[in-house]
């Protein structure tokens, strides 16, 4: 049990029979105590891996983010550009040590039967502009979203890049 030292001595000081200091008046004011209670959303997000790519061959890969927000509140994840976008192509990039890029796209399904399409932030952040949010409402269960990526090989259309590790990454933002 916590102790309240000011209360016991209080207390002690009243058994005693001893007095407080003399006054000439007491004044009291009411203090109100608040809270307020706010929905509480969360994202968990598993990486996107390409593995191993081999020149000559296309690659595309495939992870998944889960939301979860409470019954009835809307939401929209955000992907931005990435830290090595390229502007004047509109695609992001992934980078080794030595400079060398490979760019590719991420995807989202709207709906279960929908095509992927672009997934970006317009409209909130504005780095990728060229792909939208992807729009839910929550039920207060986990909700999986599958991420989908895909390399872009426009302008390298035999698929050969630079030996070594490439990465990027990608600001996923959950709006509520």
């Amino acid at each position: 049990m916590r102790s309240l030292p000011w209360l016991a001595g209080g207390l002690a000081g009243l058994a005693l029979g001893g007095s407080g200091p003399a006054r000439a008046a007491d004044a009291t004011a009411p203090l109100e105590v608040r809270v307020r209670v706010v929905e509480n959303c969360q994202v968990q997000v598993i990486g996107l891996t390409f593995g191993e790519l081999v020149p000559g061959q296309f690659r595309h890969a495939q992870s998944s983010l889960s939301v979860k927000c409470p019954a009835g509140r809307a939401y929209q994840i955000t992907v931005d550009a990435g830290q090595h976008y390229d502007g004047s192509q509109r695609v992001r990039r992934m980078a080794n040590a030595t400079g060398d890029f490979i760019p590719y796209f991420i995807l989202k399904q709207n709906t279960p039967d929908s095509f992927p399409d672009y997934w970006g932030d317009a409209g909130y952040g504005g780095s990728y502009t060229d792909g939208q949010p992807l729009s839910r409402v929550g039920d207060g269960t986990p909700q999986q979203a599958l991420v989908f990526g895909q390399i872009d090989y426009r302008g390298n259309a035999e698929a050969r890049f630079a030996k070594g590790s490439y990465s990027d990454q990608v600001l996923v933002t959950l709006n509520y």
